[in-house]
């Protein structure tokens, strides 16, 4: 087998199987590829050096919801939103972009992109397929609980597809021309706990081992000695390569890609917890939430991830044969700047700030209570980071709070109070004075208790009059025995 031409590559003439969206069922609790941890989800974004199709132009209809899973086909991606609806883009030249409306009433709970077709699984257990080929889903599958499936197709392969049942057994339908639709006898007695389409080649997972069938020009059926006495938790099958991921946070490639783009030494001492291989580009996913991207073409778009990523955690990656997709994780909104309390004098403004983290960014709202913060009422208008207030009598004693919101959760920051200065006989009690007292009852002055009244000074003058007179009587009685001496 050749692999396609460059010109081939940009007419959009190649596609590849993308996303395998299986159950977590590793020792090491690798995520499935385009799966986003449970309770995760966020944001798509998706890139590409190449946008013929639309491919990279996610629709804006997802801005406002919570994506669980993702899925990259040829030229057209997936997404399953938390409600359980599929919003699809990107090329629809057999009809893999149009959503069938036979879905919009039934919850979808995984989904498949394929070269030009596309695969959901509802939570009533059956598949639906809409684009080319329009093979129909084999009625083998009536009665059995599905719970994984895969799409697959390119170059070599109209497409074909995969589901897995609750017993661990894989089905297969669709193009068969390298035996890729023809589930091997090697997996007889097995039980199969992933499952993995490529261009003209399949991967299954079991028991931690990998069993590869199908085309094998480029030597992606051959599983490397490597993996001999390792553990597998994850599995990507691209056009013409594999990845493998093991339990302790390790890819092997094998197939086109590893001739041609090993796994780059970045990844050293990293721990990846998801894979996803396309046409020329492969996918790692560490554990930090970053995105690693390499590929047979290191100047090719689509092994440059994107700087829209910087600073973000990624939850899910898929690759498609020209297109890469990844779920920007959402994160909860945390308070990072508490509002102050403030004392205002009457008919002055004071300012309460709050701020908060979080993917999306939260909106605000303020809210105020009159009651203690018994209750809270929205502030009609109050929803930027800062909040003015005059002080009145009607706002003394008032306690505001910030309310943070996404798509991820809602954050309060604490509550500020708002006080007029204390007051004392009706004047402020800082620097202020006390006013005079009331005028006693029947309008004359009161006096004090305390202090000289109009009798002291009268009894003191009579006390003192008398006290001369006796003084004067002693006086003469002394002169008149002295004149008698004499």
């Amino acid at each position: 087998m050749t692999l396609a031409s460059s010109t081939l590559r940009r007419a959009g003439l190649l596609g590849i199987c993308a996303a395998v969206l299986a159950l977590a069922i590793s020792p090491a609790a690798a995520a499935p590829v385009g799966v986003a941890p449970a309770g995760a989800g966020g944001s798509v974004t998706a890139w590409t050096n190449h946008n013929d199709d639309g491919q990279t132009t996610v629709p804006s209809s997802l801005a406002s919801k919570t994506v669980t899973a993702i899925a990259a086909g040829g030229t057209h991606g997936l997404a399953l939103t938390s409600d359980g609806k599929v919003t699809a883009w990107g090329r629809n030249n057999a009809g893999q972009s149009t959503v069938p409306s036979s879905l919009a009433s039934k919850t979808v709970t995984a989904i498949a992109a394929g070269a030009n077709h596309s695969l959901a699984l509802t939570s009533d257990g059956k598949v639906t397929s809409w684009g080319d080929p329009q093979a129909p889903v084999p009625s083998s599958l009536d009665g059995k609980t599905i719970t994984a499936i895969a799409a697959g197709g390119g170059a070599l392969s109209l497409g074909h597809s995969l589901a897995l049942t609750s017993d661990g057994k894989v089905t297969a339908w669709g193009t068969n021309w390298y035996g890729e639709g023809t589930v091997p006898s090697t997996l007889d007695g097995e039980i199969v706990t992933a499952i993995s389409a490529g261009d003209s080649h399949n991967l299954a997972l079991t028991d931690g081992k990998v069993i590869a069938w199908g085309g094998n020009g480029n030597g992606q059926t051959t599983v490397p000695s490597s993996l001999n006495g390792k553990t597998v938790t994850a599995i990507a099958a691209g056009s013409f390569s594999n990845l493998a991921l093991t339990s302790d946070g390790k890819v092997t490639a094998w197939g086109y890609a590893a001739d041609f783009a090993p796994v780059p030494t970045s990844l050293n001492g990293k721990t990846v917890t998801a894979i996803a291989a396309g046409f020329e580009q492969n996918l790692a996913l560490t554990s930090d939430g970053k995105v690693t991207a390499w590929g047979a073409q290191p100047d090719d778009g689509d092994t440059i991830v994107p700087s829209s990523l910087n600073g973000k955690t990624v939850t899910a990656i898929a690759a498609g044969a020209y297109v890469s997709v990844a779920i920007v994780g959402y994160v909860a909104p945390k308070i990072t700047t508490q509002p102050v309390s403030h004392t205002a004098a009457a008919g002055h403004e004071v300012t309460f700030t709050a701020a908060a983290t979080g993917y999306p960014t939260p909106t605000v709202a303020w809210q105020v209570s009159a009651d203690a913060g018994k209750t809270y009422k929205p502030i009609a208008g109050a929803t930027k980071a800062s909040l003015t207030v005059t002080g009145t009598t009607a706002t003394d004693g008032n306690r505001y709070q910030a309310v943070f919101t996404n798509l991820k959760g809602t954050a309060t920051a604490d509550a500020a109070s708002l006080t007029l200065p204390a007051t004392s006989g009706g004047t402020t009690s800082a620097g202020g004075s006390s006013a005079p007292a009331a005028p006693a009852a029947g309008g004359g002055t009161s006096l004090p208790n305390t202090g000289a009244s109009v009798a002291t000074p009268l009894i003191a003058a009579l006390v003192l009059i008398g006290a001369g007179g006796f003084l004067t009587i002693v006086a003469t009685r002394r002169r008149t025995r002295t004149a008698r001496h004499r």
